[in-house]
């Protein structure tokens, strides 16, 4: 599983329970894990972002992959 760009891609993390999920993996995780958030807006992705590096310096690293389940 060496060539997967990511070990962990949480999708939906802008959402109540996505946020709370993102919150435990950098929390528990940090930089142990290649990890991204994902979903259907840049900017609130930003916002989560922001908010998990109060948590966890490590996430102002963290990469945002916008995608719509629905496509």
């Amino acid at each position: 599983m060496k060539d997967r760009k990511f070990d962990i891609v949480l999708f939906g993390a802008t959402g109540f329970t996505g946020k709370l999920a993102a919150e435990h993996v950098a929390r528990t995780y940090g930089k142990n894990v290649k990890w991204a958030i994902a979903g259907r807006n840049l900017k609130r992705l930003e916002a989560v972002r922001e908010h998990l590096v109060k948590i966890n310096a490590d996430s102002k690293e963290l990469e945002l992959l916008v995608a719509d389940s629905a496509n």
